[in-house]
């Protein structure tokens, strides 16, 4: 009896095993991905790191303008008054010298500036100056398409406004800094001055050459003129020096043997900026400064094409040198200004006007009896030397001051040892 009931149950734990192998799995379904789905995805991936990308440049550089905000000088610093050259004259208004620090500059007063010298400066520096509102985005766009190009810089795209603020409240740091504080500061500054102001100022400042600056101070030096009577010819020479002075400077370059091809070349870019933009020019000319405004025609750029253009001589000009650093030390000695002495700095920046009892005249006069003095006796008596003093005896004042037979010369004459066999006293000017 008990085997028999074994059996049994396992029989049924053999049948219940056999049931529970036959229980069907539910089976999963895998979903093909197509090159399509893969392409989609893709171009997501790529659209969020490019909006995350330009979403954290945003953030960046916003926070990089706030900053360099922070620092920009005030719009006012380009504006500031700017160191001019004081000048001596004889008592009949002929210059004797000029006296000046570093930067030997004239005031500029825009009136006085004929509008087509301006628009010359604009061929040259910022053709879209009364279109733009400080940067000139068109500018930069061609000049850096044109970098692409050449892969070299053919252009700046500054406008007149940045390139006075360059020059005058800006320290020289990295140049992407500066650009975009120029950019910034410059477009504060065409809020709150007028185009007039700011060309007037730029016509002040604008480096020409060595320590000459400004457009009335260098059209005297080259060319002995008021702005006012200079030639196209001569505008286009002024015009083309600031895109590198120390090269471009007719008479005080640094590379005379380069500087006339370079200018010549710079001169005729000027010239052909005027004519291509001609009709563009002349009806600025009209809606700015009126219509009888002189207009430039094509002839008048033909001829200042031709015409030979002659340089002053840039030598080292004073007239009557020892009455005029007489002069000067006087004026820091005695109460000339409001009962107090001038100062160095006052005299060499502030502009001042300095008229004197020296006559020319008499000066030359008196400058040629002592070389033909010293020519005449100077074997004869043994001197090397001689001076004049010529006076009004009624009052006083000093006509003609000949310190020496040469200011220019020697010191002392050939052999001269002081105190032991010189004939002469080196002492001047002794109370």
């Amino acid at each position: 009896m008990t085997q028999k009931k074994s059996t049994k149950i396992r029989r049924i734990r053999k049948k219940s095993n056999v049931v529970l192998n036959r229980t069907p799995k539910k089976s999963k379904k895998i979903k093909k991905i197509t090159r399509k789905d893969t392409i989609s995805r893709l171009l997501v991936l790529i659209f969020v790191i490019l909006l995350s990308i330009i979403l954290f440049s945003f953030i960046f550089s916003l926070k990089y303008l706030q900053n360099v905000s922070k620092d920009l000088p005030s719009p006012d610093k380009p504006f500031g008054s700017k160191q001019t050259a004081t000048e001596i004259y004889d008592r009949n208004g002929e210059l004797l010298y000029r006296v000046f620090d570093n930067e030997d500059r004239d005031p500029v007063n825009l009136e006085t500036v004929p509008p087509q010298l301006i628009w010359t400066y604009l061929a040259a520096e910022d053709l879209r100056y009364f279109e733009h509102q400080g940067v000139d985005l068109e500018a930069l766009l061609r000049c850096s398409f044109r970098y692409l190009e050449s892969r070299s810089i053919v252009c700046g795209g500054s406008t007149i406004t940045q390139q006075l603020i360059r020059k005058t409240a800006l320290t020289d740091e990295v140049a992407i800094a500066r650009k975009i504080k120029e950019m910034l500061l410059a477009l504060k500054i065409e809020q709150v001055r007028s185009k007039e102001e700011i060309m007037e100022m730029y016509l002040t400042i604008v480096p020409s050459g060595s320590n000459i600056y400004g457009v009335t101070r260098a059209s005297k030096f080259y060319f002995g003129k008021d702005p006012g009577q200079l030639t196209l010819a001569e505008m286009a020479v002024l015009a083309s020096i600031p895109q590198n002075p120390s090269i471009l400077s007719p008479t005080k370059s640094t590379n005379p043997e380069i500087s006339k091809d370079l200018l010549e070349a710079r001169k005729s870019y000027v010239l052909n900026q005027i004519e291509s933009n001609l009709s563009f020019i002349n009806s600025h000319l009209t809606e700015i400064y009126g219509p009888e405004t002189e207009l430039f025609t094509q002839e008048m750029i033909e001829n200042a094409r031709k015409e030979e253009i002659v340089y002053q001589d840039p030598s080292f000009r004073i007239n009557a040198p020892h009455f005029v650093f007489y002069a000067l030390e006087k004026l820091q000695k005695n109460g000339y200004n409001d009962g107090e002495p001038l100062t160095l700095e006052q005299i060499e920046t502030e502009g001042l006007r300095i008229h004197t009892t020296l006559d020319l005249e008499y000066q030359k006069i008196a400058e040629s009896q002592v070389k033909k003095a010293v020519a005449t006796y100077g074997k004869q008596f043994g001197a090397d030397n001689a001076a004049m003093v010529v006076m009004n005896p009624k009052n006083g004042d000093v006509l003609a001051m000949v310190g020496s037979y040469d200011y220019f010369g020697k010191a002392s004459p050939e052999g001269c040892l002081i105190g032991l066999n010189c004939r002469y006293e080196p002492q001047v000017n002794v109370p």
